[in-house]
């Protein structure tokens, strides 16, 4: 009886034992934190602003390659100097003004690309064009870019007239010039005609005719 009570014993602990490995794990996992996953998210590359030259004359080469791939443009001479940027196209002679402005119109949108070209003035005089050719080679051989850009400030000055508002009010009269008045008629009875003498009077008071 003895030896039998001992393997009930021995059986039910051994039971015992087993179930407590199985539940071990769960009662682990349950006690175990949650772990969150770390969530990326997708941030928008944007293109590197390409690297230009920053020269002068890498500028003005730029602005004509630009300007020379419009269509009906022959070829573009551009000079750079300062803040100032002129960019001279040559087209057919036979186009009417309106044609040359539609195509000039469409070298300044075409000059936007460039961050100098922004700014830039487009021409199709052929005056001014070959003026630009002949600063373009003596920026070449190294003509101070002051006159330079005195000169092309002189340029743009002819390209774009002087805009009303921008006229300041002269208050002070210049020498040599003769500022004269020109009261209301009837408040100075004693005005005068181009020759300093006292209009005649005709009838009613009206001044006479001149002869």
């Amino acid at each position: 009886m003895i030896v039998i009570r001992y393997a009930i014993l021995l059986i039910g602990a051994s039971l015992a034992l087993f179930g407590c490995t199985r539940e071990n794990p769960q009662a682990l996992n349950n006690a175990a934190p949650k772990q969150h996953q770390a969530k990326t998210q997708a941030v928008p590359q944007t293109a590197p602003q390409p690297a230009y030259n920053q020269s002068p004359q890498a500028k003005a080469e730029r602005l004509s390659q630009l300007a020379s791939r419009v269509k009906k443009v022959h070829s573009a001479t551009s000079v750079v100097a300062g803040n100032w940027a002129v960019v001279g196209i040559t087209v057919d002679p036979a186009l009417d003004r309106p044609e040359v402005g539609v195509i000039k119109y469409s070298v300044a949108e075409a000059l936007k690309a460039d961050p100098q070209g922004a700014n830039a003035i487009v021409t199709a005089d052929p005056a001014i064009v070959q003026r630009l050719r002949e600063m373009s080679v003596d920026m070449k051989h190294g003509k101070p870019i002051k006159g330079i850009a005195e000169e092309l400030s002189d340029i743009v000055g002819r390209i774009m007239p002087q805009l009303p508002k921008n006229v300041q009010k002269n208050e002070q009269p210049r020498p040599g010039v003769n500022h004269l008045q020109h009261p209301a008629p009837g408040n100075h009875p004693h005005q005068t005609n181009q020759h300093g003498t006292p209009p005649a009077s005709g009838k009613h008071g009206q001044p006479a005719q001149q002869p």
